[in-house]
């Protein structure tokens, strides 16, 4: 092998369909499994279903606008709507299925 160092204890397996689950090790160690993983601000799911990530992008746009809304007194369309496209359609552009 390359002789790459590996933290296994901040290593994890995520096992996508159906199948039954099987261990992994290295070097004698087992890596833990997990049903849920974060990659590149992804959230992957042992189900390959993208609610958890549809759910967590629409939940930071809702803060990120609620912010907006609280903390700007001004009235004016032409400001709302260049705030929202400044903070608001980026969170949802980015890692989005939706």
């Amino acid at each position: 092998m390359l002789d790459l160092a590996i933290h296994t204890e901040m290593s994890a397996v995520l096992h996508l369909g159906d199948g039954v689950p099987r261990t992994h090790s290295i070097k004698g160690e087992t890596i833990k499994t997990c049903d849920i993983a974060k990659d590149s601000g992804m959230l992957a799911v042992s189900s390959l279903k993208f609610i958890f990530q549809a759910d967590k992008i629409a939940c930071k746009w809702m803060s990120v606008l609620f912010t907006i809304l609280r903390n700007v007194t001004n009235t004016d369309a032409k400001i709302m709507l260049h705030l929202y496209k400044t903070f608001g359609i980026p969170r949802v552009g980015y890692c989005s299925p939706i």
